[in-house]
């Protein structure tokens, strides 16, 4: 047998430019779109990380910020309740001293008007620390501040016994919302209710811009309030109890 070189040397050229073709025409762009699938892939994990990563963040400045609010709400209520002190212990030396000179009159006169002055200047100073409080509160963040009501209410309803947590279940609920309050607040608390009581709770929702900030849940028996407005009632009352 004969080995013809001139036939093995051209089908050898032959295989050399195939291949060249080969890696040109089809290996180079397939091995170029799979680095570019990879590249893209790194990419996308690279977001959904920095994604993951600022939602974190957020989280915990949210976290952050609602501890805040809480603490500042309760020192700017014992700050009101410092300064209503004070002006009641001004307004009740005043009362004092028209009292004395009306003891210089009738008894039962005395007495009557004595009375009477106790009652306007303890309204008087019930209405002083109500005007600074509702000052104070209006510097508050609107939002930060109604979701430390709403994380108050939640831990009023958690401690409620049996009976009146399957009340809120089973009875006519009405949910109540100050009116600065964001669209689809009211269902979102709803579902963090139900998560409290362990079922699914879809209350009558109502804005009621007299709680000021804040929300309250009604049944039939049942009232729980959390806002600005008890706040103020309550300081209002301890003032005037206070001053008499």
């Amino acid at each position: 047998m004969t080995l013809d070189w001139w036939t093995l040397g051209l089908q050898t050229l032959n295989a050399a430019v195939l291949i060249w073709l080969l890696s040109r025409v089809l290996w180079h762009p397939i091995v170029s779109a799979i680095q570019a699938r990879q590249a893209e892939a790194d990419k996308q994990l690279s977001e959904a990380s920095e994604t993951a990563r600022k939602a974190d963040e957020a989280k915990a400045q949210a976290e952050a910020e609602l501890d805040q609010v809480g603490t500042r709400k309760s020192e700017m209520l014992a700050q009101a309740q410092t300064e209503a002190e004070a002006a009641r212990k001004a307004l009740l030396d005043h009362a004092r001293a028209e009292a004395a000179d009306m003891a210089r009159t009738a008894e039962a006169e005395r007495a009557a008007r004595a009375e009477e002055a106790e009652a306007r200047y303890a309204a008087r100073a019930a209405d002083l620390a109500q005007r600074m409080a509702e000052r104070i509160g209006a510097r508050l963040s609107r939002p930060a501040l109604l979701e430390a009501y709403a994380t108050d209410l939640l831990a009023q309803v958690a401690a409620l016994d049996t009976e009146d947590r399957a009340a809120l279940g089973s009875e006519k609920l009405m949910l109540r919302i100050s009116d600065a309050t964001e669209a689809g607040y009211g269902e979102a608390f709803a579902d963090r209710l139900g998560k409290t009581l362990g079922e699914e709770i879809r209350p009558a929702i109502k804005t009621d811009a007299e709680l000021i900030c804040g929300l309250a849940l009604e049944t039939k028996h049942l009232h729980l309030e959390s806002s600005w407005a008890a706040d103020l009632a309550r300081m209002r009352k301890e003032v005037a109890n206070d001053t008499q």
